[in-house]
């Protein structure tokens, strides 16, 4: 913090034990969806402090199809996530500037040709809001419609607080958006995620998920509207919930299901992942998201 703020007093808080992990939401969203066997290119920033963990947190899945841009200025950010008995959490992060692509890290041989998909996270959008950020992101959505793949964005809070007419283009310019409900109604001007679904829609995307918590998803395209009600089951804590509906949801579109039957998809991989530490903690394939979809239940012994 720059300035801490005037309080008359301090508050302890016990915590019952901590883990550490590696995340992020385009790792998330690329290891998930391999996990369900998709063919998946991950295109990264990775600071030198942590490269080695990341590289291993691939490794460690299969996923090799992988393109790091190491960072040796910046130091890799201190992120720390606090989560309830509930499952839900807070983030206290520190500087994030060495995470960001810059404007001649990225060309075109960086996006694999013949890909179906090509998804943008938040962060990468320009979170930032720094102008080599948000020219490197240009650049990077630039890239994705001339290679012909469709483009698939996550909104964030900075960019929908922040840059909303920017927020706006973007949404415009994608084939699909995901975003939770405070970005959706924020960027809308609307008051529920129905609204803000149908808002998003007539912006220019042909598919919209908006991520209502546990309530589960609000999808939107040109054919039809639909509530897709969340899994009811136990949560370790729910990070990497919100990557696991987009990458569940894009694996389903990849296989030319209906959005609403692709979004099914995506709240059964948030269920798996909610069930492990961490957005890397749950282990899971193809087989236990079919198990959850078709019984509601899953054997989940195999997630840590």
């Amino acid at each position: 913090m720059k300035h801490f703020p005037k309080i008359q007093s301090h508050k302890e808080i016990e915590v019952d034990g901590y883990w550490t992990g590696t995340g992020g939401n385009g790792l998330n969203v690329a290891t998930y969806a391999h996990s369900l066997g998709v063919k998946v290119a991950f295109f990264s920033k990775v600071p030198l402090s942590i490269h080695s963990i990341i590289t291993d947190t691939l490794i460690d899945v299969g996923l090799e199809t992988s393109h790091l841009i190491t960072e040796a200025r910046s130091d890799a950010p201190q992120v720390i996530l606090i989560t309830n008995a509930n499952g839900e959490y807070s983030v206290l992060v520190s500087d994030r500037n060495g995470l960001a692509f810059t404007p001649t890290e990225v060309s075109p041989h960086h996006l694999l040709p013949r890909a179906q998909y090509a998804h943008i996270d938040a962060f990468t959008l320009g979170a930032l809001g720094t102008i080599g950020q948000i020219k490197a992101a240009d650049k990077w959505v630039k890239t994705v419609q001339d290679s012909g793949a469709l483009l698939s964005i996550d909104l964030s809070h900075a960019l929908c607080d922040n840059q909303t007419q920017r927020a706006s283009n973007l949404i415009g310019s994608a084939h699909v958006v995901f975003g939770n409900t405070y970005e959706a109604t924020k960027i809308t001007q609307t008051s529920d995620s129905v609204e803000a679904a149908t808002a998003l829609l007539r912006m220019g995307p042909s598919d919209v998920i908006v991520k209502d918590g546990e309530r589960g998803l609000v999808c939107a395209s040109e054919k039809s509207m639909a509530i897709v009600p969340a899994f009811d089951l136990p949560v370790a804590d729910s990070i990497g919930a919100g990557d696991g509906v987009v990458a569940g949801t894009l694996f389903g579109l990849c296989r030319d299901l209906s959005l609403e039957d692709a979004s099914r998809i995506g709240t059964a991989v948030a269920a798996m992942v909610c069930g492990g530490r961490g957005s890397q903690g749950a282990s899971f394939d193809l087989q236990a998201v079919e198990q959850l979809l078709e019984t509601g239940s899953t054997d989940r012994s195999s997630i840590s």
